[in-house]
């Protein structure tokens, strides 16, 4: 998807048409799981933070790996 002031997002899909990433115009990737939830952000600056939920998809933990704010 292309924003006016011609900004990028990428949406990527897999062969069940769900959505397992995206990417935007300054090169951060969030990834879902198979339920649709985000799994994974990851920053340009190599921070990353991950999310784990419980069965009743409530958040569980909030992982901070940072390269630099999460």
């Amino acid at each position: 998807m292309t924003y006016p002031n011609g900004q990028n997002i990428t949406y990527n899909y897999d062969g069940s048409e769900l959505l397992t990433d995206t990417i935007d115009f300054n090169g951060g990737i969030t990834h879902y799981d198979n339920n649709g939830r985000i799994k994974t952000i990851t920053r340009p600056n190599g921070t990353t933070r991950t999310t784990t939920y419980d069965k009743a998809s409530q958040v569980k933990t909030i992982i901070c790996r940072t390269g630099g704010t999460c």
